[in-house]
């Protein structure tokens, strides 16, 4: 290979070039976006077609990415594996988080005082767009790049950290908050896409935790309060209940996902899908293709 591409394809150098490549399109689409006027609409379709179109640059910077720069299938995005990927992640999220109130329901934190509408902006907002943009940041672009310098044990630490910690600035947010959830978040969806080797996975799991626990449940989504279709009050000591954070600073919750964690961990650690740091291996990382979750 050229010394020319020898550096272009350095993480450090792809990353760099994917900011600038994504700081183009973000440009471009937030001319179109206000000329268009698209996120004054009232109707919820508008809205969801405004949030799509906003998520674009996005997809398009890691398209360029993979298909310009790596000159690589792309594998852990592609299209036929999509609606798979998207299932399994949404009912490990649903799942987890039906746990978690269920728990605070046994304990008498979690009291039912009614029905609302179901809040398809909270939806939008919270789920889509959040699953899927900050999935392909940290993992797709943020955790590969950590992964081809040290490997994926210490990559799937680091984006972990990085994810926990990019929640500070949120309200009600403290050290605890953001060291839960580099732990219960950041540490499963790193392993869980290094293990499935699959955006679509992560995006699933990461839209249906948030969609799950604020506009269904009716439960503080990293410190911001949502509307949710159960009208819900909580109480109860911090550990069970996150205090004003919301959940995901729960005890309940770190354990869970470090349990669950723990066993997508081993079943990675089984597989061929760990990649060793760079100074131990002749090939940078392997273009696997999407594994089911075991």
């Amino acid at each position: 290979m050229p010394l020319s591409w020898r550096i272009i394809r350095f993480p450090i150098v792809k990353l760099i070039l994917f900011l600038i490549v994504l700081a183009i399109f973000a440009m471009l689409q937030s001319a179109i976006s206000e000329y268009l006027d698209m996120r004054n609409t009232a109707s919820t379709l508008g809205y969801l077609g405004a949030t799509l179109f906003s998520i674009m640059p996005f997809v398009l910077a890691y398209i360029v990415l993979v298909k310009a720069i790596e000159q690589r299938t792309l594998s852990e995005f592609a299209g036929n594996t999509a609606w798979r990927g998207l299932a399994q992640g949404t009912l490990l999220g649903v799942a987890m988080m039906s746990v978690l109130v269920g728990i605070l329901a046994l304990s008498g934190a979690y009291h039912i005082q009614g029905w609302q509408d179901v809040p398809w902006r909270d939806i939008i907002d919270v789920g889509i767009w959040a699953g899927i943009i900050e999935e392909i940041l940290l993992r797709g672009v943020v955790l590969r790049m950590l992964e081809e310098l040290f490997g994926s044990w210490a990559a799937i630490a680091l984006s972990g950290l990085i994810f926990g910690f990019l929640h500070a600035g949120n309200p009600n947010a403290d050290w605890w908050s953001s060291t839960a959830i580099a732990i219960e978040a950041g540490l499963l969806f790193g392993v869980l896409f290094c293990l499935t080797r699959s955006l679509w996975v992560v995006i699933g799991l990461h839209a249906a935790w948030n969609i799950a626990q604020g506009p269904i449940y009716g439960v503080t989504v990293s410190g911001i309060a949502q509307h949710g279709i159960i009208n819900a009050r909580i109480d109860g000591p911090w550990w069970l209940t996150g205090g004003s954070f919301g959940l995901e600073a729960a005890l309940t919750s770190v354990v869970l996902s470090l349990i669950i964690t723990g066993y997508f961990g081993y079943r990675l650690a089984q597989s061929n899908q760990v990649v060793g740091p760079w100074w131990r291996r002749t090939v940078i990382i392997p273009n696997q293709p999407p594994q089911p979750l075991p």
